[in-house]
Parts: C-alpha cells; sequence; structure tokens
C-alpha cells in the first residue's frame, strides 16, 4: 500500500453531530479532538510525514461567543496535554494561519510547544548505545551473542564520539536507548548518564536493563539517573521477575521514571536465527530498525555488530553486509537512506 507523504483533516460538521445525538454542539467539538488525536497516532505509525488540520477559519469567530469560548478552552486543554506525547513520538507541532486574535494564554501555550516539539528538519529517529557485551544472565539465544564475551568492551570516548559524529549531521537526535549486554554492568555507567544528557539535553533517553542490578547500584549513580532525566526500562526476565518489588521499591525511592516489560512479553521478540535453508524458521533478521552505533560504525540492527564475534566463534560465515562509517556522511538525509535498505542478514 502506498502511503501518503502529506494528509489534511478538514473539521467540519462535529456540532451538527452532536445536535443529531441531542447533543450541545461542544460535545461534538470534544469529540472531534479525540478524533484528530486518533488520526494523528495513526500518522505516526504509518509513517505519514505530514498531517494538516484544519481547526478553526475566519468565518468561526462569526459563531456564538459560548462556542468560541469553549472552542478556545478545548485548543488550550488539548495543546497543554499533547505537548508530552508530541515530544515523545517526535512529533513537530506548527501553527498555521493568523492567531493573533486568539487569547495571550492560547498564543503563550502554542509557542511553548512549536519550541518543544521543534526538532530541526534532519531528525535521527533513535540509536542504540552498547555500553557492555558482557551480561550478567548469559541466556542461551541471546540475540546480542553476550555468552560470547567475557569483558564489558566499551570504550567511553569511543562511544559518546559516535554520539558527537552523529550531532554533526542530524539537528537532533529523538531518542538514544543504553543497552548491552547489560549495561549496570559498566563502572562508568554515571559518566555515561551525566555526558549522554549534556550532548543532548532535549532526547529521550533509556537504560534497558534486566533490572537483578538495580538494587546493588550506589546512591551516586541512582540519583544521577533521576537527576539527569533519564527512564529505565526493565526486561522482566524470570530472575527479574523474582525480585521484582525489591527493583521497583528502589527505582520509587529515587523517583526513576521506569517501565516493565513482563516476561511473556519477551517470546514476541526472541525468534530463533537459522542458518539453514531448509529450516521451518524464518530467515529474518529479528533486530530489524534498531540503528546502532559503536567505534565509529553504524548499523541497521545490533546483529549486524555482533556477527563477526559470531562468526569467529562459530566459525561461520554470515554476511556482515550493512555496515556503514560514520564519518563517510556529510548528509543525515543518505544516512537514514541507507539505514532502510535491506542486508542479506
Amino acid at each position: 500500500m502506498n502511503i501518503p507523504e502529506h494528509v489534511t483533516i478538514i473539521m467540519d460538521g462535529n456540532g451538527r453531530w452532536a445536535k443529531q445525538r441531542g447533543q450541545e454542539r461542544l460535545y461534538g467539538h470534544k469529540e472531534g479532538v479525540e478524533s484528530v488525536r486518533a488520526c494523528t497516532e495513526l500518522a505516526v505509525e504509518k509513517g505519514i510525514r505530514y498531517l494538516s488540520v484544519f481547526a478553526f477559519s475566519e468565518e468561526n469567530w462569526d459563531r456564538p461567543v459560548e462556542e468560541i469560548e469553549g472552542l478556545m478552552q478545548l485548543m488550550l486543554k488539548a495543546i497543554t496535554m499533547e505537548t508530552p506525547t508530541f515530544q515523545k513520538n517526535g512529533v513537530r507541532f506548527r501553527v498555521i494561519g493568523d492567531f493573533s486574535r486568539l487569547s495571550q494564554k492560547l498564543r503563550d501555550e502554542i509557542d511553548e510547544c512549536m519550541k518543544l516539539t521543534d526538532w530541526g528538519e534532519v531528525i535521527m529517529p533513535h540509536v542504540e548505545l552498547h555500553i557492555s557485551d558482557k551480561c550478567n544472565l548469559n541466556c542461551k539465544g541471546c540475540t546480542h551473542f553476550s555468552p560470547l564475551f567475557e569483558e564489558i568492551g566499551a570504550n567511553f570516548e569511543q562511544k559518546i564520539g559516535d554520539i558527537r559524529q552523529l550531532k554533526k549531521i542530524f539537528s537532533n537526535i529523538f531518542r538514544v536507548d543504553i543497552l548491552g549486554g547489560e549495561p549496570l554492568l559498566n563502572p562508568e555507567l554515571k559518566k555515561y548518564v551525566v555526558t549522554l544528557r549534556e550532548e543532548l539535553p532535549h532526547s529521550f533517553i533509556q537504560i534497558y536493563t534486566n533490572g537483578i542490578l538495580i538494587p546493588k547500584l550506589s546512591a551516586d549513580v541512582l540519583k544521577a539517573i533521576h537527576d539527569y532525566n533519564i527512564a529505565i526500562s526493565i526486561s522482566e526476565y524470570f530472575p527479574t521477575h523474582k525480585m521484582i518489588d525489591e527493583i521497583v521499591c528502589c527505582l520509587n525511592q529515587y523517583h526513576i521514571r521506569y517501565r516493565i516489560a513482563e516476561y511473556n512479553s519477551k517470546q514476541l521478540f526472541n525468534k530463533p536465527i537459522s542458518t539453514s535453508a531448509k529450516s521451518k524458521y524464518p530467515q529474518k533478521c529479528i533486530s530489524d530498525g534498531c540503528i546502532t552505533v559503536s567505534n565509529g560504525m553504524i548499523s541497521r540492527c545490533p546483529t549486524l555488530m555482533y556477527i563477526n564475534k559470531f562468526n569467529e566463534v562459530f566459525h561461520q560465515d554470515l554476511p556482515t553486509d550493512g555496515i556503514y562509517c560514520i564519518s563517510d556522511y556529510a548528509d543525515g538525509e543518505e544516512l537514514l537512506k541507507d539505514m532502510k535498505k535491506i542486508v542479506p542478514l
């Protein structure tokens, strides 16, 4: 199916719709806001680049004063409530037209939303930064091949250097995922937290962890995670599940934002990779689309970055095509195009 680049919505008939159902016109406008929210979520999901909404025309000023005031309050509430969602999903909010007749409070809220969602023209949607090859679980079938590594293997200057290289060709990096292996094994975790936030003051940054080491982190590290506005995403493996209350208590104590991916949800992600043409398993990269940087290189999925180690240990020759040098790019758009190319793996 061809996805359009630009979709326009004309908000018309909300009042009539409400009247037909025995409701006040403002009820229809409230339902219209919900419809726009649903359309915006769908546009993000489907990759529609531009969504224009005609919300209030010059002729609408001729409506009853009570209805206009109700519409203005709806706009104010909607913009205030949706701004964090826009930020989280990389939506750039713009108001086109003459809004000089709007209230000062509404104009201020519009200006604030536009400022907070101004990511620039060339945005890196998300990038993974692996700060530990090693893991404390060493699960069989680990998608990052962590049992093959005995060392953490992360060089701080190289890792941060990769982010700085990306900053040269992108107006912003929307989201950064810190992971591994198990990232909490890295003794320089606090240094990563502080430096990444200083380099990327507006990005959404989160640490992906199995959570087991959280209660063992020093107060200094936990405080830094909170103070530098870093979120925690916990993958609930069975050992995590047994101590989840202790983990949650620790995070709440330091007022750290977190989410828990329940144990069963991991099965949606963990699918075997087969090297046999006759296998019943699909030959498909399970980490497709998780852009990863490492030592000056970048690929569309973390599996590619680890495949050399896999080949070395198991004497395989799986293809490594699709790993690119960040410094070869002067244009972020060109890099993003290469990140969408299908790779043999």
